[in-house]
């Protein structure tokens, strides 16, 4: 199978990407220049269907409505090492909590302390010949 067919086999839309989310999965996206905005933007959208999603993120730079309205407060459970000002508004909320990461062994903590699946969102570079993406 050469790079296209490949990347072709792995390429999908946001509602396709939002369909593969079940109970209980645990997600993490990664922070600022690979937060991947456009897909966070649709997460709440899953919240008729499936329940209790736990979100990880290590520094979110935008406003997600997932964690930014109390309506879906019941489904997800957002955890977050560093807050910028949406986390910090999320947080006085009550919509958000600060997770502590000790700067090294955050994520791999919070990943060992939760049962399920793990999906990892990053925005990534198109794919290359070799079948690779870059973060």
């Amino acid at each position: 199978m050469d790079y296209k067919e490949i990347y072709k086999s792995k390429l999908t839309d946001i509602p396709g990407a939002l369909s593969l989310i079940r109970d209980n999965d645990n997600i993490s996206s990664g922070g600022v220049g690979v937060e991947s905005a456009t897909l966070l933007s649709h997460l709440h959208e899953v919240s008729d269907r499936v329940h209790r999603i736990r979100y990880f993120n290590g520094l979110g730079m935008r406003t997600y409505p997932f964690f930014a309205e109390e309506k879906y407060g019941e489904e997800f459970d957002v955890d977050c090492i560093f807050l910028m000002a949406p986390g910090r508004q999320a947080h006085r909320a009550g919509l958000l909590n600060v997770y502590p990461g000790h700067l090294h062994n955050g994520a791999l903590r919070w990943i060992a302390e939760h049962d399920g699946r793990l999906i990892c969102m990053l925005a990534v570079t198109p794919m290359d010949r070799h079948g690779y993406f870059r973060i």
